[in-house]
């Protein structure tokens, strides 16, 4: 079971990582392609980790009800 404070990192990631798709993919379609690739490599990762700690936390905490 996760901690509280575990739950908040794995949001966090899942949302940083979300971003640095998005920032990674307008990046590259404004032709700065390697620096787009990288930007969605760690965003990719970050969502993949955060996805992974999230899958681990019980649905059913009082933490995910608010």
């Amino acid at each position: 079971m996760l901690s509280r404070r575990n739950r908040k990192l794995a949001r966090y990631l899942t949302s940083i990582g979300s971003l640095g798709l998005i920032a990674g993919a307008a990046t590259a379609y404004l032709h700065h392609a390697t620096t787009g690739q990288i930007l969605m490599g760690i965003g990719g990762v970050m969502l993949v980790l955060g996805a992974q700690l999230l899958a681990n936390s019980p649905t059913g905490d009082d933490d995910a009800r608010r």
